[in-house]
């Protein structure tokens, strides 16, 4: 799992004090929650 949350972070170009507004119709929790974990 820990090498996915790189390569989300890598994909994404997230640093530690970015910000990101995540929008859609489903996985909006389950990815702000891997996102938070990872960074």
């Amino acid at each position: 799992m820990e090498k996915y949350r790189q390569d989300l972070l890598d994909a994404l170009n997230l640093g530690a004090r970015e910000h990101v507004a995540v929008v859609g119709g489903g996985g909006k929790s389950t990815l702000c929650f891997e996102l938070a974990q990872a960074l």
